[in-house]
């Protein structure tokens, strides 16, 4: 059974020490002595901006509310852009830690559009987990992951290594949320180590507390106890009062898991009255929650009640109807504009690629004509040499039947003389005595 209902997640609108309360303070004071008596120009806005955000993570919401408004009156003023991404990163926390999450959604992706204008990395992956955040809450972990999976991916394209920390925690807390713990605690163990390395107390508390409910959901109590504790002495020493009522809260619903009654009750007072006292709304619900089922289970049925009611009257006012319709509109409006956008993106693409095929089509024709024209004056070349080798060959026909004709003269006249060498010789033939007949004749001489 899941009894560890709220996995913790980074805020990456604040700095990442800025829970050190100490520091904290003093900081608003020299920031607030600054901006007295500073100009109205740029670098006003750029104190506005830590102030505002030392103000809210220390809990002074409606003094940081005043800076807000200022940033925007000077940002407009001086026609200084980058100011509306400050301005619109401290509203969203604003609206955050009031739990108004629909206002929070709607300035950090008002916020993230003036990141993409500017080319602002750094603060573009600080609205993808701020987003991430905002769906995380409201339960639609898949966007959630789809903002945080962003993020990440341009973290280690880029080597940021400790905001690369805070998405793997949120990952991991997405994933806690889905029930699938053993991945869950791989991604805290992973920002874990980076966060102990760079030496940050305050987010290595954070994970401590995370890795606390997956080991508490796998049902590992003694390492949930563990990691919440070690959670718990840090968040004491750097007097974070938000980790403090969270991990008071951790400890109580595993008590109560346990059924551990007396302690579930005494650290689910101590967180409740934590968050009370810095005015925690999302801590407050679950305190209330919590307290209602741990007396529940004391057979404090009354109290019981009283804090059930307590717990639904608060649950209503974050999660309200009007709240649910705020955040469809502003869904539809923001995919919209997003398709507005994809749309005009497209549209430039096709235009660049009308201008490419015309080009190449242009450049194809003048290279056609060209080849063209050198495959015409190829083939009249090859014409008159044609015909002259035709002109050529009916010379040699016209000699080979001239040279055939005077052979067949020479043979007729040499035939004729043989015919009369052969007609003289017959004739001679005929004239002289035969060999036969001299011989008789000497024979006969002989004898007489």
């Amino acid at each position: 059974m899941q009894y560890l209902r709220f996995p913790i997640f980074i805020l990456f609108f604040i700095l990442p020490f800025s829970f050190i309360k100490a520091q904290e303070q003093t900081i608003i004071e020299k920031l607030t002595k600054e901006i007295a008596t500073a100009k109205e120009d740029t670098n006003r806005i750029k104190k506005l901006d830590k102030l505002t955000w030392n103000l809210l993570s220390n809990g002074e919401f409606e003094t940081a509310k005043k800076y807000i408004l200022e940033t925007k009156e000077l940002s407009d003023k001086l026609h200084f852009k980058r100011g509306q991404i400050y301005y619109h990163n401290n509203l969203g926390l604003y609206y955050y830690y009031q739990s108004n999450f629909p206002q929070a959604l709607e300035e950090g992706l008002l916020s993230l559009k003036v990141c993409e204008e500017l080319a602002d990395t750094a603060r573009a992956l600080d609205c993808f987990g701020n987003i991430g955040n905002i769906y995380a809450d409201l339960n639609q972990n898949d966007k959630a992951l789809e903002f945080y999976n962003k993020g990440l991916v341009i973290c280690e394209r880029k080597g940021y290594t400790s905001t690369s920390g805070s998405f793997y925690i949120n990952i991991g807390s997405v994933l806690d949320k889905k029930e699938d713990y053993p991945n869950a605690l791989t991604y805290y163990f992973k920002g874990l180590d980076i966060f102990i390395k760079a030496g940050n107390e305050a987010y290595s508390a954070l994970c401590y507390n995370n890795i606390g409910q997956a080991y508490g959901n796998l049902r590992l109590h003694d390492e949930a106890l563990k990691y919440f504790l070690k959670a718990t002495e840090i968040q004491l020493r750097i007097d974070n009062k938000e980790g403090i009522s969270t991990s008071y809260l951790n400890i109580a619903s595993l008590h109560n898991h346990l059924k551990d009654l007396k302690k579930a009750l005494e650290y689910a007072e101590l967180g409740l009255n934590t968050a009370i006292e810095i005015g925690y709304t999302d801590n407050i619900r679950l305190g209330y929650e919590s307290m209602a089922d741990i007396h529940y289970h004391l057979g404090h049925f009354k109290e019981a009640y009283d804090y059930q009611g307590k717990f639904k009257k608060l649950n209503d006012s974050i999660y309200n109807v009007e709240n649910s319709n705020q955040l469809s509109d502003l869904k539809t409006d923001f995919e919209v504009q997003k398709k507005s956008i994809e749309l005009e993106a497209k549209s430039i693409a096709e235009k660049k690629t009308r201008d490419t095929i015309i080009y190449s089509v242009c450049a194809g024709l003048f290279l056609v004509l060209v080849f063209s024209f050198f495959l015409f004056k190829r083939f009249k070349v090859t014409q008159r040499q044609k015909k002259l080798i035709e002109v050529q060959k009916a010379e040699v026909e016209r000699q080979k039947q001239i040279a055939e004709e005077q052979r067949n003269i020479v043979e007729e006249k040499q035939k004729e003389v043989m015919d009369s060498i052969r007609y003289a010789r017959r004739i001679q033939q005929s004239l002289l005595p035969t060999e036969k007949y001299i011989e008789r004749n000497l024979d006969n001489l002989k004898k007489g």
